[in-house]
């Protein structure tokens, strides 16, 4: 798969999950796909797993909660970030694995810039791991989440 197919592919997905378009969603993600937050350890295994925990917010997720207009995808082109101590960060991708920024706005009207790194396998989204907000899933996952330690996601 190409850089471009495969930032067809994610740029999909975010369409999809901002319009809450459920079985579009599901479409592009592997059947073996793997939800991680790294920084609370939680991990959601499995496209249905994944849709299943999207439907069970309660009263839903709000379509255009995300801001679709103003996400990211970056590939195998070089760019550079600044850290909130102005340290320069490379953010790259290669070989099937991308980076994409997310403006996510909360019902409270606060908004979240989350960060996803995603793995594309046989055309469709393998794994993705989002850094920002870990509440995200807590809210919404349930009993169909799994939580493992930091950096050991359980087989």
């Amino acid at each position: 798969m190409t850089e471009s197919e495969a930032k067809v592919v994610l740029r999909r997905f975010l369409s999809a999950m901002t319009r809450m378009e459920l079985d579009t969603v599901r479409e592009l993600l592997h059947p073996d796909h793997v939800l991680e937050h790294p920084q609370s350890g939680e991990v959601v295994r499995g496209r249905d797993r994944f849709v299943a925990m999207l439907r069970a917010v309660p009263g839903g997720i709000p379509a255009d909660s995300t801001e679709e207009a103003n996400a990211r995808v970056y590939g195998d082109e070089d760019r550079w970030a600044v850290s909130p101590m102005l340290t320069p960060i490379r953010v790259v991708g290669s070989e099937g694995t991308y980076t994409t920024t997310v403006p996510v706005r909360y019902p409270d009207g606060t908004v979240w810039h989350l960060i996803a790194i995603a793995e594309i396998r046989d055309g469709l989204i393998h794994t993705h791991a989002v850094l920002g907000d870990g509440i995200l899933t807590s809210r919404m996952a349930g009993p169909l989440r799994r939580t493992d330690p930091p950096g050991r996601a359980a087989g």
